[in-house]
């Protein structure tokens, strides 16, 4: 019997050895699966992030910091689902703190110190996402598919759910981290050059830290003919560069015209090119959209749509949709085409009631219009010319969101009005519905048109009435002390483009 009992305790412990060994054999072979799917991870996340070069020091620190890890794969055919633990920093709301506290602008050459030190100072986190992986052929690892989430988390979590949603996300992240992980800079404004763009411009608009503007240049004069070109122009704030887009030539003879005109609007350009021979049937008419996203001129579908002749309107350009009057000088229903389509539509129905408007503003599908108070401007023998600015969706005038302003209001893509009243310089906030003074000032005038803001000045024309109307002057003014300064040789074009 003992001898049995022997035998027995001897063949459950071979039993026991055995499954340890068949599990330190399994746990073995999981634990290669696991370093091999963190070698895979580690190479792939490598070669993703292999175009962040030396100068990029901000993207570099914050790469990093970030740190992963493969906790789990579920084996499958043909994908396998890896889940990974990643570590990094809450980098997103570091800066949104950042923000919050501090309104004003940093010295650009020290930004970067400003944003490694909210890399050092943000929190750590920790989290698992499930990224689906496809098993090598070799077995020897994965190859994964990184999913947004994954992406912005190694980064830092700095982009926001609506940026997650593009369907080019991963291939732009890295490109986008700049824009979406930085601070505030004081821009160091060249204003000899700016004074110099604002005296001859004929349109004028900013976008990020560039001046797109259209330039006329005459080039020979006759009693009967006139030769001139018209340009459009791009400065950069920044690089201080000065450079040439787009040349129309322009002529006008006894038998023939050929004009073109160039608006600078929000997010881009309408360029007209028009030929008429009055001797023959020999008319043409194409118009272009300049975006100042893509960088690249689109030529606008919609044939016949804006004639040069007729393109002094109000106009917007937004998300690549154009809104512009449909009659001359601000009279008129509002229309709008896309780019790429090849009709128009009604955006403001006025039932054939035009009134006067000097300016237009698109966001989110609602239009900004100014329109003149014409009942006032009657009673007051038509001398009182007074705007109100309005919101519409669609028809009618609209809704009034401010009253009495003095001329056209000027808009850049901060969604901020800035225009005259009562003779003060003000702006109005689209986002908080605010209308806020900036500065009293002592310039008397008339149809006040807010051509463009930089740093601390407003470019303005005015009209001051004479004998024979309005005479036309333009005006910089300083936004913190409200001194004007009247420039003197302004061309008569710019002047004249209210």
């Amino acid at each position: 019997m003992k001898k049995n009992r022997y035998i027995i305790i001897i063949v459950l412990a071979l039993i026991a050895v055995s499954a340890c060994a068949v599990l330190m054999i399994l746990k073995s072979g999981e634990g290669r699966n696991l370093t091999a799917a963190n070698n895979s991870l580690k190479t792939q996340w490598s070669e993703y992030t292999k175009s962040v070069g030396e100068n990029d020091a901000i993207l570099k620190a914050a790469l990093s910091e970030a740190k992963f890890s493969v906790k789990d794969i579920e084996e499958g055919t043909p994908s396998s689902i890896v889940t990974v633990e990643v570590d990094s920093k809450r980098l997103g709301e570091e800066l949104k703190e950042y923000n919050e506290n501090n309104a004003e602008p940093v010295k650009k050459d020290g930004a970067n110190a400003v944003l490694l030190k909210l890399i050092d100072d943000a929190e750590e986190t920790d989290k698992l996402y499930k990224l689906t992986a496809k098993p090598k052929a070799d077995k020897s690892g994965y190859e994964y598919n990184f999913t947004p989430e994954f992406i912005n988390a190694m980064l830092g979590y700095v982009f926001s759910e609506e940026q997650l949603k593009s369907a080019d996300f991963g291939k732009n992240a890295l490109s986008e981290f700049g824009k979406a992980f930085s601070v505030k800079t004081a821009v160091e404004y060249d204003y000899k050059k700016i004074d110099s763009i604002m005296k001859n411009a004929t349109s004028v608009k900013r976008y990020e830290n560039k001046i797109y503007y259209a330039e006329y240049q005459l080039i020979n004069e006759t009693e009967d003919s006139s030769f001139s070109k018209r340009k459009l122009k791009c400065y950069d704030i920044e690089s201080g560069s000065d450079e040439t887009i787009k040349t129309f030539d322009c002529e006008w003879v006894d038998s023939r015209v050929q004009a073109a005109y160039i608006g600078c609007l929000s997010e881009g350009v309408v360029m007209v090119e028009e030929t008429d021979d009055f001797n023959s049937d020999d008319y043409k008419l194409d118009s272009y959209i300049y975006d100042y996203r893509e960088g690249k001129i689109n030529q606008i579908k919609a044939k016949n749509s804006i004639p040069a002749y007729e393109a002094a309107v109000i106009a917007d350009y937004k998300d690549g949709t154009v809104y512009y009057t449909a009659g001359q000088d601000g009279f008129g229903d509002v229309n709008k085409f896309a780019v790429n389509d090849d009709a128009e539509t009604v955006a403001i129905d006025l039932n054939g009631d035009y009134i006067m408007m000097n300016s237009m503003y698109v966001r989110n599908g609602k239009i900004y219009t100014d329109y003149l108070d014409y009942e006032r401007f009657e009673k007051s023998g038509y001398k009182d010319e007074i705007y109100n600015i309005c919101v519409n969706s669609g028809t009618s005038i609209g809704d009034k969101v401010i009253e009495n302003i003095d001329g056209a209001f000027y808009s850049d893509s901060n969604d901020t009005f800035v225009y005259m009243k009562g003779g003060a310089l003000m702006n109005y906030s689209i986002s908080t519905g605010a209308e806020t003074e900036i500065v009293k000032t002592d310039v008397k005038y008339k149809n006040a048109d807010v051509r463009f803001i930089a740093g601390d000045y407003a470019y303005i024309v005015i009209g001051l009435p004479g004998e024979e109307g309005y005479t036309p002057m333009m005006y910089k003014i300083n936004m913190k002390t409200g001194e004007a300064e009247q420039f003197k040789d302004v061309k008569d074009y710019a002047l004249n483009q209210f």
